[in-house]
């Protein structure tokens, strides 16, 4: 496992492990190249989520603008996790 990926992998595992606790059914995509890391389900809440180590950039928020739902109410984040400072969550 790559240091990149691991690193990577670690802060999806935290994320999936803080929204189970929340009752989420949580899925992964693994090895995605696509806009999703992880997708939570919860009664009638859908969150799509990237995870990130840093700030989203200007690509990672127009791909999010340009990726639309009709007749859903779907929430798109991206949760960035810092060690001792925990989750920051973007939505768009």
């Amino acid at each position: 496992m790559s240091s990149r990926y691991g690193k990577g992998y670690r802060r999806e595992r935290l994320v999936r492990k803080h929204l189970r606790k929340q009752g989420f059914l949580v899925f992964r995509s693994a090895a995605s190249k696509g806009p999703w890391d992880l997708i939570a389900v919860k009664d009638h809440i859908i969150l799509f989520i990237q995870v990130k180590s840093q700030k989203p950039t200007a690509k990672d928020r127009e791909i999010f603008k340009t990726i639309t739902f009709d007749r859903l109410i779907v929430h798109k984040q991206i949760w960035v996790y810092t060690p001792y400072k925990g989750f920051k969550v973007y939505q768009e």
